[in-house]
């Protein structure tokens, strides 16, 4: 991708950040169990949420971005209590990855967890970028 449509380092490390996220989450929901498993899902979904708000947006600062990106998660747990989200998921199956079906009050926790940890990991990345760099 040229400059001109916006490739940059920090693109392509969120853009390999967001496949590996992608990857681990479907693999800790699909092959593991119970709440643990779901727990991890939804804390790898939120972290996709925040790496892809980070793409969007790549000289936002972390708290800002993590702030959207929690927004955007709760905003789609708080959905499926209108029965949108199973709507959906009944018409096109995939569209479970991205809505849910069933309000669960700790997947809140769970999403806030995933951002908080992939804002202080990019915090962390952006920090250290800084100092070698200077």
């Amino acid at each position: 991708m040229s400059p001109a449509l916006g490739a940059s380092p920090r693109r392509y490390q969120l853009s390999a950040a967001a496949a590996t996220v992608v990857v681990a989450g479907l693999l800790a929901t699909n092959l593991g169990h119970g709440s643990i498993s779901s727990a991890i899902g939804d804390g790898m979904y939120a972290a996709l949420i925040y790496l892809l708000v980070a793409f969007a947006t790549p000289r936002s600062h972390a708290r800002l971005v993590a702030a959207i990106a929690l927004g955007l998660c709760v905003a789609v747990e708080l959905t499926q209590l209108t029965g949108a989200s199973a709507a959906v998921v009944e018409w096109w199956g995939p569209a479970r990855y991205l809505l849910g079906t069933t309000f669960e009050p700790v997947d809140l926790a769970a999403y806030t967890a995933g951002v908080v940890v992939t804002a202080l990991v990019d915090r962390g990345r952006s920090t250290q970028a800084l100092t070698t760099t200077s």
